[in-house]
């Protein structure tokens, strides 16, 4: 795979795909990856900061 791998917009920093086996994924797997990624960046990192800020655990 040659893809770019990304977060939101900016490029990963972290492992490529030659370490990321996306092709052993099925087609429903991996919307649900991509549900999931989309997901923590839109719910669940905004939360998590929050609540670290104001020091209260949901």
């Amino acid at each position: 795979m040659t893809a770019t791998k990304t977060w939101e917009t900016e490029l990963f920093w972290g492992l490529g795909y030659e370490f990321d086996p996306q092709w052993l994924l099925t087609p429903a797997q991996q919307a649900l990856q991509a549900k999931l990624i989309d997901l923590y960046a839109t719910v669940l990192q905004p939360n998590a900061i929050a609540s670290l800020l104001s020091q209260k655990n949901p």
